[in-house]
C-alpha cells in the first residue's frame, strides 16, 4: 500500500509537469522593463503599465514579478535605451544584459513596441547563459489600447530634436592653460608663468554631450552633433628679449601680460572610438566666447569674439555614471587675444586632467523643464 501511495503521488507530479508551460513566469522570477521610444516618457510609462497588467491578468500570476520602473529606467539609459532610443534585442551586448541582470536579479527583459496606433506588441526575452549573456524570445503578446494622448499634448518635433542635442555630462579639471605667443624673429622667449584664473584644482569647468560606453559593443565607434559650454582663465607673464641681448639684462627684458576670462558657448562635432580600456575621442567646435581681458597695463574689457575649438581626449568610465578624462584642446580666435609691438596672438592650447559626471536621463529632464514653464 505504501509503495502504491508513493507511485501515485510520482505520477502526480509528473502530470503537474507536464501540464505547465516551460517557459512559465513564476514569483521567483524578476523582469526589467525597457523604456519604449515614443518619444514622450509621460507616454511610455502608461504603455509599460498596461502592458503589465495584461501579463499579470494573462499569466494569472498571485504576485508581482517586475522591477520598479523608476528604478531600472536609469540603467535602460546607461545601454542606450530610452524612451528616444530604441534597440533591437540581438544588439543586446553581455556587458549591457549583465548590467541589468546584477543591478536588479533580472531574469527577463520586457520590450514593448507600439504595432499600431491601437495595438501594443510585447515581448519577453529570458537572460540566457552564464558568462557569455544572451537573450532568448520566450513569450509575445499583442493587444488593443485606447488612444491615450493626442499629438497636442506631446512635446513639439523640434523640442524632441533639441533635447537629443542637450548636454549630459558636468565636468570639472585641473587645467593647465597657456596663451602662445608669436613673436618677431629677432626676439626670444626667456620665461612664462601661467595663473589660473579659477581656483588651482577646479580650473576648467564644462557641460559637454558624450557617448557612454555601456551603450556600445566592446569595440564600438559613434558620432554625435551637440551644443556644449566651457569656461576657462588665465593670467600670463611671459618674458622676451632680443635675440642678442645677454638674459641676464633686466633692461633688456620686457614682460607682456595677459589677463583672460571666457565663456563660450559652441556647437560641436564629435567622434569617439569605444574599446574594452576606454574611450578615445575628438571634436570640433564653433561658436562666440564673452570675454573679460586685460592686457599689459590697459583697463580691463568686455569683449565678444568668435573661436573654434579642437579636442582631443580619454575618457574611462570607473563606474556607471562617473568618470575621469585626459583632454587637450585647441581654440583659435578670429581676432587677436594681445598684440603690442612685440608679440601677438590669437591661440590658447589647454591640456585638462579631471572627472566627470554623466546624466543619463539629460533628454528627459530637459523636455520636462519645457513643460513645467507652460511651454507645451
Amino acid at each position: 500500500m505504501k509503495h502504491l501511495l508513493q507511485f501515485i503521488f510520482c505520477l502526480s507530479m509528473f502530470a503537474i509537469l507536464l501540464s505547465a508551460p516551460l517557459n512559465a513566469i513564476t514569483c521567483n522570477d524578476r523582469i526589467a522593463q525597457a523604456p519604449i521610444a515614443v518619444d514622450d516618457p509621460d507616454y511610455g510609462r502608461w504603455l509599460l503599465e498596461q502592458a503589465r497588467d495584461h501579463i499579470l491578468s494573462v499569466e494569472n500570476l498571485k504576485c508581482d514579478p517586475f522591477v520598479d520602473f523608476e528604478k531600472s529606467v536609469d540603467s535602460f539609459d546607461y545601454i542606450g535605451v530610452s524612451f528616444y532610443h530604441n534597440k533591437p534585442s540581438h544588439r543586446y551586448t553581455t556587458k549591457q544584459i549583465r548590467l541589468i541582470k546584477q543591478t536588479f536579479n533580472a531574469t527577463y527583459i520586457l520590450k514593448a513596441k507600439l504595432h499600431t496606433p491601437t495595438v501594443l506588441s510585447v515581448n519577453i526575452y529570458r537572460i540566457e547563459g552564464d558568462y557569455d549573456l544572451r537573450l532568448e524570445k520566450t513569450k509575445h503578446y499583442e493587444f488593443f489600447i485606447e488612444i491615450k494622448k493626442s499629438k497636442n499634448h506631446q512635446a513639439p518635433q523640434f523640442l524632441k530634436y533639441l533635447s537629443l542635442m542637450s548636454p549630459n555630462s558636468f565636468t570639472l579639471g585641473s587645467t593647465y592653460t597657456e596663451v602662445s605667443m608669436d613673436l618677431p624673429d629677432e626676439y626670444q622667449e626667456i620665461d612664462s608663468t601661467q595663473k589660473s584664473a579659477l581656483p588651482k584644482i577646479i580650473s576648467s569647468i564644462s557641460f559637454n554631450k558624450i557617448d557612454n560606453s555601456y551603450a556600445y559593443n566592446m569595440f564600438d565607434a559613434g558620432a554625435s552633433l551637440f551644443p556644449g559650454q566651457f569656461f576657462f582663465g588665465l593670467d600670463q607673464r611671459t618674458k622676451i628679449a632680443r635675440r642678442d641681448s645677454p638674459s641676464t639684462d633686466d633692461d633688456a627684458i620686457k614682460t607682456l601680460r595677459v589677463s583672460i576670462y571666457g565663456i563660450c558657448p559652441n556647437i560641436n562635432a564629435l567622434g569617439t572610438i569605444h574599446t574594452p580600456l576606454g574611450a578615445t575621442y575628438t571634436s570640433i567646435g564653433y561658436g562666440p566666447c564673452i570675454l573679460h581681458k586685460r592686457v599689459d597695463d590697459e583697463n580691463p574689457k568686455f569683449s565678444i569674439d568668435l573661436a573654434t575649438r579642437f579636442v582631443m581626449g580619454h575618457r574611462v568610465f570607473f563606474t556607471k555614471k562617473y568618470f575621469t578624462f585626459l583632454e587637450f584642446d585647441y581654440l583659435f580666435f578670429n581676432n587677436h587675444l594681445y598684440r603690442s609691438n612685440f608679440a601677438k596672438s590669437r591661440t590658447i592650447t589647454r591640456g585638462t586632467l579631471g572627472l566627470g559626471m554623466y546624466v543619463p536621463d539629460a533628454e528627459s529632464l530637459f523636455l520636462k523643464g519645457f513643460e513645467t514653464l507652460g511651454l507645451y
